[in-house]
């Protein structure tokens, strides 16, 4: 089966959420031909992700205070469902993602412009009702049938929660709140769905990486950073690279090289898209072991750039995956140069 970044087909009815009905018709599938992910891994995942958002900073995130909202930089909605929680989060740097509890999101929205306007719209309205929270250090998710709300502001994180029904009702006073963030989220639903060749060229790098490097760990146990790249002809290509000199050279050697090659390959037109492929350790948390991933980083020059990670094990020589998930990242092949310029 074709490995593909984490997207979402989702219905929302403005008032009544039909999220919950994606939720309980998406079937539970395998990647790349091994286990089915763990609902414990994908339950991780989201509640790092949330919590990355909701203890860190504007400086964290490397954002301009000057782009905050009367001095709200983030803001999230999160809906209780029986199935999961579906999480919003819109940074005023334009950034907009969604994620399910039970997998799959999209991410990297902010490229599309009606995303970008509805967001700033939520944003905004959160930064009009911060009156309507309160100050919180504690982060709970929502119950069944409950809406928390969640803004990051210069004096801290503040939060309101209530019931789905009584804020579709529209007479709540954070009723608008709600509607912006659905309005968000069909946007959101509009970029899942209109044909997009870039996401497709993005999904032929990962699938072609990820299996790579599945097959590299079976068979070997371990692989040297490498890329893909989609040249010009639409032709994937596989990019190594080696110093010529020591049989056992480190991986950032290696990795120096590689984004030497694919830089110049992209100047010269050679490559319109590539991935470079690593394997990592993701650190040891609070409730968690450190996990060995397979992490490969797409670049495209149509979409924003989007780092996937796969947490593996080995068990009697196969790959035994964990959640394939995705997160925006900064450039280091496609638009490096303009980025750090």
């Amino acid at each position: 089966m074709r490995i593909i970044l984490p997207l979402l087909a989702i219905v929302v009815a403005i008032g009544v959420v039909a999220v919950i009905l994606w939720l309980r018709r998406t079937p539970r599938k395998q990647i790349g031909g091994i286990s089915p992910p763990r609902a414990s891994d994908q339950i991780e995942f989201q509640q790092k992700l949330r919590e990355r958002v909701l203890t860190g900073s504007i400086e964290e995130f490397g954002i301009d205070p000057a782009r905050m909202y009367k001095g709200t930089w983030g803001v999230i909605m999160e809906i209780g469902y029986q199935e999961g929680t579906a999480t919003l989060v819109c940074l005023c740097d334009g950034s907009t993602s969604l994620y399910l509890g039970q997998g799959g999101g999209i991410v990297g929205g902010q490229s599309h412009e009606a995303v970008r306007v509805a967001a700033a719209r939520f944003l905004r309205l959160a930064s009009d009702h911060t009156q309507d929270m309160k100050l919180t250090e504690a982060h709970p998710m929502p119950e069944v049938g409950q809406v928390r709300f969640y803004a990051m502001t210069d004096s801290g994180v503040l939060t309101a929660k209530e019931d789905e029904q009584s804020l579709g009702g529209g007479d709540h006073r954070l009723s608008p709140l709600f509607f912006a963030g659905h309005g968000v989220i069909t946007q959101l639903r509009g970029t899942a769905e209109e044909p997009d060749p870039s996401r497709e060229e993005m999904n032929d790098l990962l699938d072609n990486g990820m299996r790579s490097a599945i097959h590299f760990l079976e068979k070997s146990g371990g692989f040297y950073p490498f890329g893909v790249a989609l040249r010009a002809d639409g032709k994937i290509a596989h990019v190594a690279a080696w110093d010529g000199k020591s049989e056992h050279p480190q991986s950032d050697d290696i990795l120096a090289l590689l984004y030497q090659a694919l830089r110049q390959g992209a100047q010269k037109g050679e490559y319109k898209a590539v991935a470079i492929v690593t394997a990592m350790t993701i650190p040891k948390t609070p409730t968690d072991t450190p996990r060995d991933a397979v992490r490969v980083q797409i670049e495209h020059p149509d979409a924003a750039p989007v780092a996937c990670f796969l947490p593996y094990s080995i068990e009697r020589g196969k790959c035994v995956q964990g959640t394939l998930t995705a997160e925006r990242c900064e450039p280091l092949i496609i638009g490096y140069e303009n980025h750090n310029g």
